[in-house]
């Protein structure tokens, strides 16, 4: 009975300890002072508003065209003979070549014959000459001398006077020459040559066939001076200006960019795509070719914009805004966009004395104190 007592008592003495023990440090936890919470300022990179003057950069793809393609059409009838050149589509041709022939026999002896006829009618006329114009026979003699069928003919004589004009126009020498003259260039338009460097885009005719006046007998395209047409956004076209130098970079060759220049903008839109068509005249190399229907990229310089700046396109939030530092705060202004690259973009439009962000924020809260970097 004694020891259940001692048990007793040890146990409750040992509660009474515990108790008292943890009221003191329940009482002394409540009388240590709550921290102070600190504030922390998030850190932004940021530019300052600065605006100067900049070139546009403009680039693009563009198609690659012929300076000079057209349709080659008879203008004499005849059969169609064999040249130089292997009249088929894709054949190429050098300046000079005679790509094809027309039969020209009958043309030529008709001429041969009118030539003939004017110098019988001449030869009856000079007795009258040495007899009325004596100070005027011996250009005529020496006139009639160098007119040769094989030949074309001779520069008229000056005609010296009232009289001697009227004479020879009566006698009708003076058309006759001139109606040959226009002969002998219609027989040239017999022998048909290529006009510049180029190769037959088109044929419509085969040799042995016969040619009619006015009909399409090819189409020629000319390969030694190209052109780029390259469509320029119809908000960008101002920006383009005659003469400005282009950088042309070609697929077979893309380490060594050729050269060109900007030689017509087009006054009008291109229904289908919006765009202004601009002609970049491409300097030739003969050793780098460049074909016609090849697209190839463009790099040039467009006009000087005045009052802008620009940004890394990351800082462009929603295509029309930025994040600003004002008096130490988060703020989201509008900008004026003048030129979307596909990194940058030129921007003004906001006071040049704020801070722009120049970094892409995660949930970023308008009215948030930040530190600029």
């Amino acid at each position: 009975m004694k020891r259940k007592l001692i048990v007793s008592g040890s146990i409750l003495g040992i509660l009474i300890v515990s108790f008292l023990a943890m009221s003191y440090l329940s009482k002394g936890k409540a009388e240590e002072k709550a921290p102070v919470p600190v504030s922390v300022k998030k850190k932004v990179k940021a530019e300052e508003v600065v605006y100067s003057d900049a070139l546009i950069q403009l680039s693009g793809t563009g198609r690659v065209v012929s300076k000079n393609d057209f349709n080659l059409s008879a203008e004499v009838p005849g059969k169609i003979l064999a040249g130089n050149i292997s009249l088929k589509k894709g054949a190429s041709f050098r300046k000079g070549d005679l790509l094809f022939r027309i039969h020209q026999e009958e043309a030529l002896f008709a001429l041969k014959a009118r030539k003939s006829r004017f110098m019988t009618t001449l030869a009856g006329l000079l007795p009258d000459v040495k007899v009325d114009f004596p100070e005027e026979y011996a250009k005529w003699a020496a006139f009639f001398d160098a007119i040769s069928v094989e030949k074309n003919m001779p520069d008229f004589p000056t005609l010296s006077n009232q009289q001697e004009k009227v004479f020879m126009a009566t006698r009708n020498i003076v058309p006759e020459y001139y109606s040959i003259q226009a002969d002998e260039v219609r027989l040239e338009k017999y022998q048909i040559y290529a006009p510049f460097d180029g190769a037959f885009s088109e044929v419509y005719a085969e040799v042995g066939s016969v040619a009619n006046p006015g009909q399409s007998l090819a189409k020629l395209s000319r390969t030694d001076k190209l052109e780029i047409e390259l469509p320029v956004a119809f908000d960008e076209a101002s920006h383009v200006s005659i003469g400005a130098i282009a950088t042309i970079t070609n697929e077979l060759d893309p380490s060594a960019p050729l050269k060109g220049k900007v030689v017509r903008i087009a006054d009008f839109v291109d229904p289908t795509t919006q765009s202004v068509p601009v002609y970049i005249e491409l300097s030739y190399e003969e050793n780098r070719p460049v074909y016609r229907g090849q697209y190839v990229r463009i790099e040039m310089q467009g006009k000087k914009m005045s009052g802008v700046m620009e940004l890394p396109r990351r800082a462009l939030v929603n295509a029309e805004y930025v994040y600003v530092v004002r008096n130490g705060k988060l703020q989201k202004e509008p900008v004026v966009i003048h030129k979307l690259y596909e990194n940058s973009f030129l921007f003004s439009g906001i006071s040049a004395d704020l801070w722009v962000v120049t970094e892409a924020l995660v949930n970023p809260v308008e009215g948030t104190e930040v530190e600029i970097l």
